[in-house]
């Protein structure tokens, strides 16, 4: 028993040297988790924004958290963006592409990048009350809209069930045709064979 008792207190304290490493690093180095979990996690956070696609699609209700002017209360975009980038998702149905990123493209013509955010600014307001959306499988298009000094405002657009397009504190419902068509004929989705 007495030679058994320094080999069991050494593997123990190997365990808890190892324990308190991984703790510490995962403390101060850089919390353990992705930019993806950061913005998307369970715990509440100001992102900051990039001007990019995201790997996989914010979850439902998260885009209020990553809309950071002020007057976004106001109006679905505010100001004068000057470039805009449309990242288009897969819905529920499309096995391992489920949610995942299908098409993007980048507008760097001012006057198209206001004249689609004109558009969707004049879209009626979402409705007041409880209605129904059939038909929703989960595909969405996120319209990133960038502006010369902060960050960008981040649009969630949805092309059936409830058409609709929402920066989290504004909404319109009835995503109007000719802005829909033309959004959508700017990131058509690819075949899904």
């Amino acid at each position: 028993m007495r030679r058994a008792f320094p080999s069991i207190l050494g593997l123990l304290i190997a365990v808890a040297v190892i324990v308190a490493s991984v703790v510490w690093l995962r403390d101060h180095e850089a919390d353990g988790r992705s930019a993806y979990e950061k913005v998307f996690g369970e715990e509440p956070v100001a992102p900051s924004v990039s001007f990019a696609c995201f790997p996989r699609r914010p979850g439902e209700g998260r885009i209020a958290d990553l809309n950071e002017n002020s007057e976004i209360g106001n109006v679905i975009v505010p100001g004068e963006p000057e470039r805009l980038l449309l990242c288009r998702y897969w819905g529920l149905n499309y096995e391992n592409r489920s949610l995942r990123l299908a098409k993007k493209k980048l507008i760097t013509d001012p006057t198209m990048v206001r004249l689609l955010a004109d558009g969707l600014n004049d879209l009626p307001p979402f409705p007041d009350g409880a209605f129904a959306c059939p038909v929703d499988e989960g595909a969405r298009t996120y319209a990133l809209f960038a502006y010369p000094d902060g960050s960008p405002v981040v649009l969630e657009l949805s092309f059936e069930g409830c058409p609709a397009v929402r920066n989290g504190w504004t909404g319109a419902a009835s995503l109007g045709d000719p802005v829909a068509r033309q959004i959508k004929n700017l990131v058509p989705l690819p075949s899904a064979n």
